[in-house]
């Protein structure tokens, strides 16, 4: 049990932890005591931690609300409504791109294999009957040689080398969705960032305004310093949660609403075996999460004890020198660092270990895809390029998923600083 400083302040002691704060339970008998039994001074700190008190929920409160989405954009005019309008579409149809590149990439593919088919399909035996002596046609050199023979005498069609012309052509597709993809993209990042930066601009100013304008009592509850944080700190949330980031966020929900539909269009049956493993994975990958945020969390919560420390130490160094007590505060500075170092330890196992089972379950994903791929190849005559079709298409929609929660989260805090923004301005 830790050692504990006591200090009589007109007749109420008072014991402080380790850490420099009141325990709750003193602090409940200090704010429920009767003011008949109280002397002048305990009913003095009684009405100062009721104050205290009343402060830190008021904030737990607002830091919990949030405003709606639409009200985000509260200060947007036509101009910014048109901006917001075209960067939406933009950002649609950059993230639809990349599942479409995919099924030119699935052509590609099935160009190729068609074409090494086509030529196990060819009797060479009765083909060079009718070349030069000289000439011997192979799989090999089929594609080079085979005008330098007389096939007009024979009753039977040559397969038709449409191999370039086909290749061409889907390349000549890649280039025109590369050039799409650049426009898209730049409409969808200059739109959002233009249409942001005026609403941020015109936040700025009514805020300003508005604090300006209010009464003399208004700042005997809200402290200047509190203020000037929202006019940075929450106003810069808010300017994050409302620019390219939710282009970002939009472009990311298209790619996985994409890559779904382009997956169950070309392959029903290998996008429910894939997606059937899914939720294993989500479920992993949260579990991650989870304990990465709590192990996180332990650890600075002991680098804040060891930080309450030093500052109590610091700012009172003159007396603990005078009492020789840099000894022992030095080793209760380290006592709270070690438990740091204990939680980073545990933090950096347990996340490598699930880090490492998530993945494990990824590559699983990609063996059972492409085993029961290469069963509907066999039995169901699927192509291969429709498979990897398929496959990267699911793919994709899952990154997409992924990368768009972080830009979702900025989203959600942009909506929750408006809300103490919304307030200083209406009220």
């Amino acid at each position: 049990m830790g050692r504990r400083n006591s200090y009589d302040i007109s007749r109420c002691q008072i014991h402080f932890s380790d850490d420099g704060n009141i325990p709750s339970k003193v602090r409940t008998s200090l704010i429920n005591e009767e003011p008949t039994k109280a002397s002048p001074s305990n009913f003095k700190m009684k009405e100062i931690f009721k104050k205290e008190d009343n402060k830190i929920k008021k904030e737990k409160k607002s830091s919990a609300e949030l405003v709606s989405f639409s009200s985000l954009f509260r200060f947007a005019n036509k101009i910014d409504i048109i901006c917001i309008i075209i960067g939406t579409f933009a950002a649609l149809a950059h993230g639809a791109a990349f599942p479409l590149m995919l099924l030119v990439f699935g052509n590609l593919v099935d160009i190729f294999t068609d074409r090494s088919f086509d030529l196990c399909q060819v009797n060479f035996t009765l083909l060079n009957s009718f070349c030069p002596d000289n000439i011997q046609l192979t799989n090999k050199n089929f594609r080079n040689e085979y005008k330098k023979c007389n096939f007009s005498q024979g009753n039977f069609t040559l397969i038709n080398d449409n191999f370039m012309p086909n290749i061409g052509k889907q390349s000549m597709w890649l280039v025109i969705m590369g050039c799409a993809t650049i426009v898209v993209g730049y409409f969808q990042v200059a739109f959002w960032s233009i249409a942001c930066e005026r609403q941020t601009r015109r936040l700025r100013e009514t805020l300003f305004r508005s604090i300006l304008n209010k009464e003399i009592a208004y700042f005997d509850t809200n402290q200047t310093g509190q203020l000037s944080t929202r006019l940075t700190e929450d106003v810069n949330k808010v300017h994050d949660g409302t620019g390219d980031k939710i282009g970002s966020a939009l472009q990311f929900i298209a790619s996985f609403i994409a890559g779904l539909i382009l997956g169950f269009i070309k392959g029903w049956k290998l996008t429910l075996v894939i997606l059937s493993i899914s939720p294993i994975l989500v479920v992993s990958a949260a579990i991650c999460t989870r304990i990465t945020a709590t192990m996180t969390s332990q650890e600075l919560k002991s680098y804040a004890k060891a930080g309450a420390v030093a500052e109590e130490v610091l700012s009172s160094i003159r007396t603990v020198f005078s009492y020789n007590g840099a000894a022992y505060e030095s080793k209760r500075y380290e006592k709270h660092l070690r438990s740091a170092k204990i939680s980073g330890i545990r933090k950096g196992g347990l996340n490598g270990i699930l880090m490492g089972i998530v993945w494990l379950l990824i590559f699983c994903v990609y063996a059972l895809g492409f085993w029961y791929g290469g069963k509907l190849v066999r039995e169901e005559n699927f192509s291969i390029g429709g498979i990897l079709i398929v496959f990267f298409s699911l793919v994709t929609a899952m990154f997409g998923l992924g990368q768009a929660a972080p830009h979702l989260q900025s989203v959600a805090q942009a909506r929750g600083a408006a809300y103490t923004l919304w307030n200083i301005i209406d009220t």
